[in-house]
């Protein structure tokens, strides 16, 4: 008996140990299987707010979002209402980027990217209307429909009829303001609304309206001299550095001069993406030669073809070049650049007839001294 007993006993001590190794086998953890979550949201513009947005989330499979607007916010709503202070960074194109990350009880991640445009073109319009004249001057009154409700108001005019521009400001809702015939203004319109958002936006005024430069946008462009498509005479001896397409660069420190007699009409033609109606347009003069070189009588005609036909817009005859019409509103002195307060004005004039025309071109019948020089001339709709 003692005999087997032992045995026995070593049985029941391999099972034991036999045993515990099985348990703590099936104790060995299991990796939960991972949650992968979809981040979703739509966004709602307020009708009366240009600058708040509903957004609603429609994620799935998440335990907690974060919502970031872009504007260094954060908010982990289901569903939020977010109003932007400011406009967006002209040099991200106004853009918010909006991130809602949604996140599972795994930890696991998903994001969804909206890009908003807060801009202020889309929140302010303009209207500038003239509600009296003179023979000098007209009176124009401002307003603004603004998408939200405006708290407070600042308009900055700046009036260009003397050599040193004349800066005024109003915090009325419609301001009125007396401009001289024929000058180029500018004004700005800074907003701030009941929630605390602020806005500015800019435009060039005459006292027949608010005038928004399209020049830019002609199609007939071409990066290299000789610019045949753009005008009928080119600077052959300057070559490009003042070449027809200088005229129509944006650039005021540049321009365009033809330095002896040129078969006349001189004829510079723009083409624009599709029919708009111009109806005001501007020559800034050159920076040198006094009147001689200033254009003493132009024609403005619009087409909706390059072959015609054209109708007439405009005819202009001066009697006195831009040089000296500068000199009898006073203008002496050198501006800022150095230059004659003379030269590189602005002269502004409105089409006597109007029309939709997708080409617009001018022809030059005369000039004051038989050679031409002109920095810029723009179209104004």
């Amino acid at each position: 008996m003692k005999k087997l007993f032992k045995p026995i006993a070593v049985l029941f001590c391999l099972g034991g140990i036999i045993s515990s190794c099985s348990k703590q086998v099936s104790q060995v953890p299991v990796d939960p299987v991972a949650v992968f979550p979809l981040a979703s949201f739509t966004v709602t513009p307020d009708p009366l707010d240009g600058f708040t947005y509903k957004f609603t989330n429609t994620s799935a499979k998440y335990k907690s979002i974060e919502m970031r607007f872009g504007d260094d916010s954060l908010k982990t709503d289901a569903n939020i209402t977010h109003t932007y202070l400011n406009t967006g960074d002209p040099a991200k194109a106004y853009k918010y980027t909006v991130d809602l990350k949604a996140i599972s009880e795994t930890g696991d991640i998903s994001h969804k990217y909206v890009d908003l445009a807060v801009v202020a073109d889309s929140i302010i319009q303009f209207n500038a209307v003239r509600i009296a004249s003179t023979s000098t001057t007209g009176t124009v009154k401002f307003t603004a429909n603004v998408k939200a409700t405006v708290k407070s108001y600042l308009w900055t005019f700046t009036d260009n009829k003397t050599s040193t521009p004349v800066i005024t400001t109003s915090t009325l809702a419609s301001p009125e303001v007396v401009f001289q015939i024929g000058s180029f203004n500018g004004f700005k319109l800074t907003i701030v609304t009941d929630k605390g958002s602020t806005a500015t936006l800019s435009r060039s005024v005459t006292v027949d309206g608010i005038a928004t430069d399209i020049t830019a946008s002609y199609i007939n462009k071409l990066p290299l001299y000789p610019a045949y498509q753009l005008t009928t005479v080119e600077n052959t001896a300057q070559g490009a550095n003042e070449g027809a397409s200088k005229m129509f660069d944006g650039n005021l420190t540049t321009k365009f001069g033809y330095y002896s007699s040129f078969p006349v009409p001189l004829i510079l033609t723009l083409q624009f993406p599709a029919p708009v109606l111009v109806k005001s347009y501007g020559w800034m003069n050159g920076n040198d030669s006094g009147t001689s070189r200033d254009p003493k009588q132009w024609i403005i005609e619009g087409a909706n073809s390059a072959s015609g036909p054209w109708d007439e817009l405009d005819n202009v005859t001066l009697t006195k070049g831009f040089y000296d019409m500068g000199t009898d509103l006073g203008l002496t002195g050198n501006g800022p650049s150095g230059i004659d307060v003379r030269y590189r004005k602005w002269w502004y004039y409105p089409l006597k007839t109007t029309g939709l025309y997708s080409f617009y071109r001018i022809r030059v019948v005369q000039t004051f001294g038989g050679a031409f020089q002109m920095t810029e001339i723009a179209f104004f709709k």
